[in-house]
């Protein structure tokens, strides 16, 4: 059977231009129904973002970072504490 855009409500268009047609079969199929949440963007990077400035952290580059990522200069700081707590726990 051959299920075509316009087949599904127009509200889901941009999530079937992004995934394609039959991936998004396979999200209705598993999902369908169910109330669902997708988290943004910037929560699912924000884990690896944070590994990226903490290996690219020299003691000095705070600044740097913080415009290359968007953030402020504190939150760069409070990325860099919380890995140094963190590995002080183990």
């Amino acid at each position: 059977m051959e299920v075509k855009r316009e087949d599904i409500l127009e509200t889901m268009w941009s999530m079937v231009d992004i995934i394609g047609i039959d991936k998004f079969l396979d999200v209705s199929k598993a999902y369908g129904g169910y109330p669902s949440y997708i988290p943004n963007y910037s929560s699912v990077i924000r884990k690896a973002r944070n590994r990226e400035i903490l290996s690219k952290y020299d003691g000095y580059n705070g600044q740097e970072l913080a415009n290359d990522y968007g953030v402020g200069i504190w939150h760069i700081y409070r990325i860099v504490k919380k890995n140094a707590n963190d590995e002080s726990d183990e």
